[in-house]
């Protein structure tokens, strides 16, 4: 099984297909055929900001028919919006087993000897991060908070009281409204 990986705009898809020992990699790659799954790391269509892959027009609905016209496996038809230009997007169906972060959450995929794939249920729900309790490590776990804004949340909770909503964070030096909106679904206080 090879997995190939092409990134647009901060977006990232999986493509999977049979590893061909006859060809080497450069051929393989401009023959990639397209089998029963592709996922792919879009972020939430909430986040509506100039520095996401909303903003150039992801998912993109050329690439979604492309790939509906390629990939083998099915899935429950959902409704997305699929972006025709820059900010511009359209509703779109997508019937074929594409899946992506922004609109399954998280996926997970399982394979058998032979390289067919399915998606498994997962019905692991992560715990929210307490924001009084939380070490440096936990806090770490959300995906806009590094190192340097973690340390800030400690740091202000330690000289301060606890915070009594997810809005108190905005009292905390570097993060602001749009970083709290990514965090409410993630926390708790």
């Amino acid at each position: 099984m090879c997995i190939l990986n092409s990134s647009s705009y901060g977006s990232h898809t999986w493509y999977s297909r049979p590893a061909q020992n006859s060809e080497d990699d450069s051929t393989a790659i401009n023959n990639i055929h397209l089998e029963a799954v592709t996922i792919s790391e879009i972020g939430s269509p909430a986040r509506k900001l100039s520095w996401t892959a909303w903003a150039y027009g992801h998912p993109n609905k050329g690439i979604l028919d492309m790939l509906q016209s390629t990939v083998t496996a099915t899935r429950l038809p959902i409704h997305i919006q699929a972006g025709t230009g820059a900010k511009q997007f359209v509703s779109y169906k997508v019937s074929k087993a594409i899946y992506a972060t922004g609109w399954d959450g998280n996926i997970d995929l399982e394979a058998d000897a032979l390289g067919h794939w399915k998606k498994i249920e997962n019905s692991v729900v992560p715990a929210l991060v307490n924001i009084n309790t939380a070490l440096l490590s936990e806090l770490m776990t959300l995906s806009v908070i590094g190192p340097v804004k973690a340390q800030a949340i400690i740091d202000f909770r330690t000289s301060h009281d606890n915070f009594a909503t997810a809005d108190d964070l905005d009292n905390v030096p570097g993060i602001g409204p749009a970083t709290i909106t990514l965090l409410k679904p993630y926390i708790t206080s």
